[in-house]
């Protein structure tokens, strides 16, 4: 293991590439207007060049994908993030989408394997953006900018995967294999998906099938005010979210945990979707561990599916990993 994956908070920049994640680009007159009635945020009144995070949901209300929208000119350009072991996401997305297409004009293309994402962050990423890719990194949050060295078709935008200045460039394979020489001869350091890992869960980022398993429901994630938009009118799935917001809470919930002092590695325990270990209280059980990185040198960061009652800042819980406390507060 490197400095950089022993502590990732100290890093000044680092780049990994998100192979293989879901990309899909919707075209068409009516593209805009139909993934907003599928989308439980704002797809409507996107700018061109920003973007918003969102849950497509079935009709219950349980979530079917985890999307960043982003509105191009060409397009909506929607990013599927998403455990590896879930099969074809792009490709489910469309069937799913696709189904409840009749006459509106929409098409949907798989850009998984055509358009390479290379994930940037660290205090000095904008720095050494600016330095090796020669633009100005957007100031807001899935706010996007062309960068024309990278190709006609690179864009880069500034992402909320880290507590960190973080950023993600979307180019041509060759042209993200250059992106990289470029950054490393800046000052940037190249890591694995082990060091991505630790910067998502410190910022509660969730992956579909990982942190999002099946019958989840929206607020269940705690990215509300991320995800949710209680004004935008109807969409598939709207009134189970309704129904949870007038309830005032769920009872679970994705909880960023510090694991102090740990047994075993994370890669020591089982982890496989669906299937980690279980968090406990004295003799209950109060939730179950989603996702485990090393953070920093000696602490482990997790994210958790832990109770309500359980998930008040300083909480001690006990996992086969050993003691770990509730340290992030739950979203308002």
């Amino acid at each position: 293991m490197s400095q950089l994956q022993e502590s990732a908070t100290t890093v000044v920049c680092g780049f990994v590439e998100l192979v293989g994640r879901g990309k899909s680009l919707v075209t068409g007159a009516d593209a805009v207007s139909i993934l907003h009635k599928f989308c439980t945020n704002d797809v409507l009144n996107l700018p061109i060049d920003r973007g918003c995070e969102a849950f497509v949901l079935d009709s219950k209300g349980q979530i079917q994908f985890y999307a960043l929208i982003h509105r191009r000119a060409d397009g909506l350009f929607v990013e599927l993030p998403a455990d590896p072991t879930v099969p074809e996401v792009a490709a489910g997305f469309a069937k799913f989408v696709g189904r409840y297409v009749i006459v509106e004009e929409v098409e949907f293309h798989d850009q998984t394997s055509h358009v390479a994402e290379l994930f940037i962050a660290g205090v000095g990423a904008e720095a050494i953006i600016a330095t090796a890719l020669e633009i100005v990194p957007p100031a807001d949050a899935l706010q996007s900018v062309a960068c024309p060295k990278m190709g006609d078709r690179a864009w880069l935008v500034r992402g909320s995967q880290a507590r960190v200045p973080n950023f993600t460039l979307f180019a041509e394979p060759a042209c993200c294999e250059t992106a990289k020489s470029l950054l490393t001869a800046a000052g940037a350091i190249a890591c694995d998906a082990k060091w991505y890992d630790s910067l998502r869960i410190a910022a509660k980022f969730p992956l579909l099938g990982r942190d999002i398993l099946e019958k989840a429901l929206p607020q269940e994630i705690d990215r509300n005010a991320r995800t949710l938009n209680f004004c935008k009118g109807c969409y598939l799935g709207q009134e189970t979210v309704a129904r949870l917001d007038a309830m005032g809470h769920v009872n679970k919930a994705l909880t960023l945990l510090r694991l102090e002092q740990p047994s075993s590695t994370p890669s020591d325990v089982n982890l496989a979707p669906g299937a980690g270990p279980e968090l406990r209280s004295g003799e209950q059980v109060v939730g179950r561990l989603m996702s485990v990185a090393q953070a920093t040198s000696g602490t482990v960061a997790a994210l958790g599916l832990v109770k309500t009652s359980h998930r008040a800042v300083g909480i001690r819980l006990e996992s086969p990993l050993g003691p770990c406390v509730v340290t992030a507060p739950a979203a308002k």
